[in-house]
């Protein structure tokens, strides 16, 4: 009887293997990938995809549509560029692509989980997170990525490294830190969820759903700056300044677009005072993302993207969304990316 189960279970192991074996021969076929070394980028699926990513060279008076070489209807959940590659996070992987027009070809990155969600640069490698799997970092120059996460149990928002090196997670349950490359977590911060933290002459500002919190001791002990304004949707360092978009300090239904009105707000003095600048945004419906390109802040609404020069007194629409398409933002240097598919969380 033993013989007979015994060799139902080598049947059965060589069944699967079998057909593990056709699903791999069937990827290399449909993506020709080359497995020679685990790590190295696959070349995205033919599949066509239009209207995606959008790329500007000139500030955003011109834009050429970058997504052929990604997946067909693909939705990006996160984008990071840096002078010279632009990296996306979709439900299907990480992708990235050179900038320059004869540099632009998509390649996919090889991950222990492909859902990722977030990705933002590190001294020693870029940092990618997901959700609900945790942080991974590719180490420079090798193409291999680590779990950072082992010992961290929250889902996780973002990741981000200070300027000394140190790991800050931002989760659902609050702020998580790292000094010793993600082997051990301490949480430093026990104030419900948060999205993304950001630096500036070594001053901490974290954004999530209670407003904007402060630190000055590396991240050891929080304050908050800006509460009135409800839930920081986004902070970012912008040209020289902190710029938090926050949802606004009215009620809204969040179900009805025009009812949601939220803010810009910027500070010059390291997050201790905030000013807004979106007084003079025409807008009905959410803001969406906030990016620097040369000297203009740019924004996205529900109008398409508009950019100012002059600290938010005025601005310009330079690319019209319609009601169907509404575009998040992402730049790097003089290089402006639009991304459709904005709103969620």
């Amino acid at each position: 009887m033993q013989i007979r189960i015994l060799a139902f279970l080598c049947l059965s192991q060589m069944l699967i293997s079998c057909q593990q074996q056709q699903e791999i021969s069937k990827t290399v076929a449909t993506a020709n990938v080359d497995f020679s070394v685990l790590s190295s980028p696959e070349t995205s699926s033919t599949t066509p995809a239009e209207g995606i990513i959008y790329q500007s060279l000139d500030g955003g008076q011109t834009w050429q549509d970058i997504s052929a070489g990604l997946p067909g209807k693909t939705f990006v959940r996160g984008a990071y560029a840096n002078e010279s590659q632009l990296f996306v996070t979709t439900e299907s992987g990480l992708y990235h692509t050179g900038l320059l027009p004869q540099s632009l070809s998509w390649s996919k990155e090889y991950m222990l989980t492909e859902k990722m969600t977030q990705i933002t640069p590190g001294k020693s490698g870029i940092y990618a997170s997901d959700y609900q799997n945790g942080i991974f970092q590719m180490t420079n120059g090798t193409g291999l990525w680590k779990p950072l996460h082992e010992n961290l149990n929250d889902l996780v928002r973002s990741v981000f490294e200070s300027s000394n090196g140190v790991l800050f997670a931002a989760c659902e349950g609050g702020i998580y830190k790292s000094a010793d490359e993600g082997n051990s977590w301490k949480k430093v911060l026990s104030d419900g969820m948060i999205m993304d933290i950001v630096e500036k002459d070594g001053i901490i500002i974290a954004g999530g759903f209670k407003g904007l919190f402060r630190s000055t001791d590396g991240g050891e002990n929080w304050s908050t700056v800006l509460t009135e304004d409800g839930m920081a949707l986004q902070t970012a360092v912008l040209g020289g300044r902190i710029v938090a978009i926050t949802s606004g300090p009215s009620k809204y239904d969040r179900y009805d677009p025009k009812s949601i009105k939220n803010r810009i707000r910027i500070s010059s003095d390291n997050g201790q005072t905030w000013q807004r600048a979106d007084e003079h945004l025409i807008t009905e419906g959410s803001i969406f993302g906030i990016a620097q390109v040369g000297e203009y802040l740019v924004c996205s609404n529900a109008e398409g993207i508009l950019r100012s020069n002059d600290n938010g007194k005025t601005w310009e629409l330079i690319m019209a969304a319609d009601e169907k398409i509404k575009y998040r933002i992402s730049g790097s240097g003089k290089v402006l990316f639009a991304i459709s598919g904005a709103g969620g969380c």
